[in-house]
């Protein structure tokens, strides 16, 4: 299945390229927006992966623009994820802070398939500006990183898969 935000717009170079590699190795959700989350006992530290630099470590992807096999949109994890997210964001619905919902599929494939994401480099074109809770705002609060730790703990994941390597299409 193609997720794919109504505000991105991708060239089908990108998004076969990414299907290419989806189709290879089926078990692992293939993104665009790549994010490192580290978990570290009550705390956790998560930064944004710069996809224009095309490499370096990431665990998480956003479903923002992705690729992911059908099962897991209906399996457990996903399940347990989605609602972990919507019970964090709706604890603190009040305070200006991102959401983190649009990760939590990404961390539900991980616990199932214990492989990281793999990412794909792109350029894609924003059809309008990010919203206070885009998946690709440099500025990522401390919050969302309690909300990703909500949700690996929700999951049962106390180390996540990660990858340290060039993301697929970059010279």
């Amino acid at each position: 299945v193609l997720l794919l935000a109504d505000d991105l717009a991708f060239t089908c170079e990108e998004l076969d390229r990414a299907f290419d590699v989806w189709s290879k190795d089926p078990d692992r959700m293939v993104g665009f927006y790549t994010y490192d989350f580290v978990p570290n006992g009550s705390s956790a530290s998560f930064g944004l992966g710069e996809i224009s630099r095309g490499k370096g470590r990431y665990s998480v992807v956003s479903d923002r623009a992705a690729f992911v096999h059908r099962s897991y949109l209906t399996s457990i994890s996903a399940k347990a994820a989605t609602d972990a997210a919507s019970e964090w964001s709706t604890k603190r619905a009040n305070e200006s802070v991102a959401r983190c919902d649009s990760y939590s599929l990404s961390l539900a494939v991980s616990s199932v398939s214990s492989k990281a994401p793999s990412a794909v480099a792109a350029e894609p074109l924003e059809l309008r500006s990010a919203s206070p809770s885009s998946s690709n705002d440099s500025s990522v609060s401390s919050s969302s990183a309690e909300c990703l730790l909500g949700i690996s703990s929700a999951l049962g994941m106390h180390v996540l898969p990660s990858e340290e390597r060039v993301y697929v299409g970059t010279n």
